[in-house]
């Protein structure tokens, strides 16, 4: 069970994988116009993004987790985020990593 959670809802920060709350709730849909960033708070622009480990250290400030509505929302609306691999992975890819099998699952 903890190996399929992880596997399906950890998200890369730095050079380790976090289980976000409610950030791990967003399902994907592919083109969404909604943004994930993961960074260092505390920058004038937001959230700064972090690539590396150690950028965290050199950066300061707390770590961080943004979705950004690319679009308006209505009260209610599911936000959706688009995990990017689904273009390149096969449908067994996706089930076995994501737990679904996105469009029509023909793949």
């Amino acid at each position: 069970w903890a190996h399929g959670v992880v596997l399906t809802r950890a998200l890369p920060f730095g050079d380790e994988l976090s289980l976000i709350p409610l950030l791990d709730l967003a399902n994907h849909q592919a083109g969404a116009p909604n943004t994930c960033s993961i960074g260092v708070s505390g920058s004038d622009s937001g959230v700064s993004t972090v690539t590396e480990a150690w950028q965290l250290e050199q950066m300061g400030g707390e770590a961080a987790a943004v979705i950004t509505a690319g679009q308006p929302l209505a009260p209610g609306q599911q936000v959706f985020i688009d995990y990017g691999e689904a273009g390149w992975r096969s449908s067994w890819e996706m089930l076995y990593t994501y737990g679904f099998v996105p469009g029509d699952g023909k793949e």
